[in-house]
């Protein structure tokens, strides 16, 4: 037990020491002369750590191929499958190949592992066709697919809108035996839901609890947002009800959706009224709660009502971004008040908020309206110099 305890203590010393010459600079003959000086002896066991602890992929790929060069050292199938996953997981898809080619080098037999990482990384760029062709081949090679696999492949389909064919996937896992879990369904849902083909998402959920897998806040916050994007309140209050029942309560992601779409529709006093639950429910609104509330205001013309929010805002110690002062700017403009559209332009600046576009052409025309024409053009000036977008 004491060796064992020496063994952990000592790896992760070489770890912590080998990750900080990592972090220190970009990779290159420097990164490779310090890691020398080291003068560590490699292992599979060692290497694996520290491709786990490195966030960047590109510096973990780096690695990787530096310890392949040295002496006495050959990467394990482990190590090989533990540098897909991270680089599918940083999305550096482009290197995967080399550690590909690597595997079948060294003649290792690619496993769950190996599968999972790469559907996963197919499904990110939208590859839906690959992915299949490789499950096909992890079947015929008697990989057996396991939940990750079939959440994955499910992931990317969903993704790429193919809705029939992951509910056939699904429906083959569990034909095997394999039971999904809430991952498996939200992909699904999340994807059915952006599409727009709710009834559709909303059956999957009961299915889902049908099953015995319970809807987490994910399930919930994903089908709210669509359900409130889609201007169906009453399904979306409704789940949001549904939610709390199930001991899951909403989240600040859950009120925004729906004070959101309340705000879009008009319904401003519905949205006050969920912002007050929200509070008194102890969740706290954040930058994005105020500016579903501000634009609401500002589509009904509320322009008191839009400033006295923006004074709570700042009271409660939620700092204003660069949406805060861009759809103000634009509701004082619309509203006939260029003073004051000019005053929080200048705050806006001196917060550090960047002004787009449209927020520049705002502030030109209350420039314009109140009669600093000279200021107006050599600002337009600027503004196409300096190329905003």
């Amino acid at each position: 037990m004491i060796l064992l305890d020496v063994y952990c203590i000592s790896i992760n010393w070489l770890v912590k020491k080998i990750i900080t010459v990592l972090e220190n600079s970009s990779w290159g003959p420097k990164t490779e002369e310090a890691l020398m000086e080291l003068n560590i002896m490699l292992s599979p066991h060692l290497v694996d750590e520290v491709l786990r602890r490195q966030k960047d992929g590109k510096s973990a790929f780096s690695f990787f191929k530096w310890v392949l060069k040295q002496p006495s050292y050959t990467h394990s199938a482990s190590t090989c499958n533990l540098m897909i996953h991270q680089l599918s997981g940083a999305r550096e898809f482009e290197l995967l190949p080399y550690v590909l080619d690597e595997l079948k080098r060294k003649a290792f037999p690619p496993n769950q592992v190996t599968y999972n990482s790469l559907l996963n990384a197919l499904g990110k760029r939208g590859l839906w066709s690959e992915a299949c062709e490789l499950f096909a081949e992890m079947k015929q090679r008697e990989c057996t697919p396991d939940v990750v696999t079939y959440s994955c492949l499910i992931n990317g389909l969903g993704r790429a809108e193919q809705f029939d064919r992951a509910v056939c996937v699904l429906e083959e896992m569990q034909e095997k035996g394999c039971r999904p879990n809430a991952v498996t369904y939200n992909s699904l849902i999340n994807g059915l839901g952006k599409a727009g083909k709710l009834d559709e998402a909303c059956k999957l959920v009961e299915d889902m609890k049908s099953q015995g897998c319970t809807p987490d806040m994910f399930t919930y916050n994903s089908l709210i947002s669509s359900l409130g994007k889609a201007a169906r309140w009453d399904e979306a209050i409704k789940l949001a009800k549904d939610m709390e029942l199930q001991g899951c309560a909403p989240d600040v992601i859950t009120y925004n959706s729906l004070i959101n779409g309340f705000g879009k529709a008009g319904h401003v006093d519905d949205a006050f009224r969920l912002f007050e639950k929200m509070k008194v429910k102890g969740c706290s609104p954040d930058v994005v709660t105020y500016n579903c509330l501000i634009n609401g205001l500002g589509r009904m013309a509320k322009l008191e009502d839009v400033s006295k929010l923006f004074k709570e805002m700042k009271a409660e110690g939620c700092p204003p971004d660069t949406i805060t002062y861009s759809s103000i700017i634009y509701i004082l403009g619309k509203g006939g008040q260029p003073n004051e559209a000019c005053q929080l332009f200048a705050e806006m600046r001196d917060k550090g908020c960047t002004p787009d576009v449209q927020t520049y052409n705002v502030y030109l025309s209350c420039l314009g309206r109140i009669g600093h024409y000279a200021e107006a053009l050599l600002l337009e000036a600027k503004t196409c110099l300096t190329n905003i977008k």
